[in-house]
């Protein structure tokens, strides 16, 4: 399987450590695909971006102009997985 990439500005992991216990990633909760790079999406979560932590990820989805996002926790045990929705900024008024 190839390696799924780090996150922007970040190291490549080294392939020989075990796996983090955790990803974070981004999805739209319209097409429920995940960020995998840059402004490409992707359905399967192996190939999206991990971010490693809520802070990156919601600094990257502030970037994006989508207004319905969720941060997705990721952990091995499916069980634990979980979403939280990114607040989107209130349309400029004028």
């Amino acid at each position: 399987m190839k390696p799924v990439p780090a996150a922007p500005g970040r190291p490549q992991p080294d392939e020989n450590l075990p796996a983090p216990p955790m990803r974070v990633l981004l999805r739209n909760v319209k097409t429920m695909k995940f960020v995998r790079s840059g402004k490409r999406w992707t359905a399967d979560p192996r190939q999206a971006t991990d971010f490693h932590n809520g802070w990156g990820a919601a600094t990257h989805a502030s970037t994006l102009p989508l207004r319905r996002m969720v941060i997705h926790y990721e952990f091995k045990d499916t069980r634990y997985n979980l979403n939280i929705p990114i607040l989107s900024r209130a349309p400029a008024r004028h």
